[in-house]
């Protein structure tokens, strides 16, 4: 039986307000705490790295109960209710900080944020994986959860521009966009949960039947998974470096204003956007692999000069974020499709029970091991060349390394990433 479009849509629309606090907490957060609070960078980096590890250690415990243990209200739910209300209070008090919040508010509530991220998506890519049951109900899962999410993305870039334009300060704008994520999470997340009916676990499924030890050994055994997750991860290391110092290398090396800022940064996310088709389109043609590695050479290419760019050279950067944003489709559209060929090709040849959740836990995991340490590497590394975010004028060396690692460090490991698809292109035959 086709997927009815009033489940279909029960299903998508909570990705929307799930995706909203991305941007403001990978982009924004640390010019919030460092220039708005006069919190030290490397302190800031700190608290973000600690708080990603304990994250990814939760990844695996989501994954592993989700899949294993079966309540009367469901085996994704429960966790899903969980997170929701762990990750809406962790978010406000994130985004809304009071005065004098130094890092251990930051670390204390990015840690409650992200380990309540953790037991709402982990759960929700399960269920996704799991309500359909043919090919095109795949097709149509996935693309309607991943424009909901591209549509969460947008306005959590919007949102800024349009609060500032009120003449409403940076602060005033993060925590009008965290009682917006809270609301409309609380709506759409709410209408899932107890208007929709979660699917039902496959026939053959043996709950607890493997240890965590066996569930994970066996997805990383397989050697195309284990390729692209590394690439992923190196991947998001380039992608998380310069999105933890955008904000603070268009107020320090190009001296522009609050309100550039959020304009650059919804430009960016826009052009993401339009990528995405074009390269959906090339993967077509010429395959994911090979599309994916031309968009990380032209978003390389880009990065080459921000390091040459000084105060005032706002329009020449705006070109750099229109081709790394068209760049950025890519890594929107072509890994997830990536991933679920490597995952149903391990379920054909090992079919012993249901572990959707246990290998999407496996790739955030991935993820956010990428986004901890390069929140560490970036700010721990300008505070080395006595970067201060609160000053407002800094050393010519301390701009130096945060235009050099803003831009050189993405453009090294786009090129290692891109030696790691081709490796994965051939494994997978």
């Amino acid at each position: 039986m086709s997927l009815s479009r009033r489940a279909l849509i029960a299903y998508a629309l909570p990705a929307a307000p799930l995706a909203l606090p991305t941007i403001p907490v990978l982009v924004m957060l640390p010019a919030l705490y460092g220039q708005n609070l006069g919190v030290a960078v490397g302190a800031i980096g700190g608290a973000l790295l600690l708080a990603r590890v304990l994250d990814a250690l939760s990844d695996p415990v989501a994954g592993f109960l989700s899949d294993r243990l079966t309540t009367r209200f469901g085996r994704r739910k429960p966790w899903m209710a969980l997170g929701g209300i762990i990750a809406g209070i962790a978010l406000v008090h994130l985004l809304d900080p009071p005065a004098g919040a130094g890092a251990g508010h930051l670390a204390l509530w990015a840690s409650l944020l992200f380990i309540g991220w953790t037991l709402v998506q982990v759960p929700y890519l399960a269920w996704g994986a799991e309500m359909a049951t043919t090919a095109r109900d795949r097709t149509r899962v996935t693309a309607a959860r991943e424009t909901l999410t591209l549509v969460g993305m947008v306005a959590a870039a919007a949102l800024p521009v349009a609060v500032e334009s009120y003449g409403l300060d940076r602060p005033a704008a993060l925590a009008v966009t965290a009682w917006v994520a809270v609301g409309a999470g609380a709506l759409a997340l709410g209408g899932l949960l107890f208007a929709a009916r979660e699917p039902a676990p496959a026939s053959h499924a043996t709950p607890l039947a493997l240890s965590p030890r066996r569930v994970f050994g066996r997805l990383l055994a397989d050697r195309p998974f284990r390729l692209l997750l590394a690439a992923w991860m190196v991947n998001g290391l380039a992608t998380g470096i310069p999105a933890s110092l955008f904000s603070l290398y268009v107020s320090h090396v190009l001296a522009a204003d609050g309100l550039t800022n959020a304009w650059l940064v919804l430009l960016y996310f826009a052009c993401g956007v339009l990528g995405m088709p074009l390269w959906v389109a090339l993967s077509h043609r010429r395959g994911a692999g090979f599309a994916w590695i031309a968009a990380m050479l032209l978003a390389a290419a880009a990065f080459v000069w921000a390091p040459l760019l000084g105060p005032g050279d706002v329009a020449p950067f705006i070109g750099v974020c229109v081709v790394t944003g068209l760049a950025l489709g890519a890594d929107l559209a072509l890994p997830p499709a990536m991933q679920a060929e490597v995952i149903q090709r391990a379920a054909e040849a090992d079919p012993g029970g249901t572990r959707a959740a246990s290998a999407f836990a496996l790739w955030n995991l991935g993820t956010k091991l990428s986004l901890g340490l390069a929140a560490g590497i970036a700010l721990g590394g300008v505070g080395l060349f006595g970067f201060n975010a609160e000053a407002a004028d800094n050393p010519p060396r301390a701009l130096l390394a945060l235009a050099v690692i803003y831009a050189g460090a993405p453009i090294v490991l786009k090129g290692i990433t891109a030696l790691l698809v081709r490796r994965f292109a051939r494994a997978m035959g």
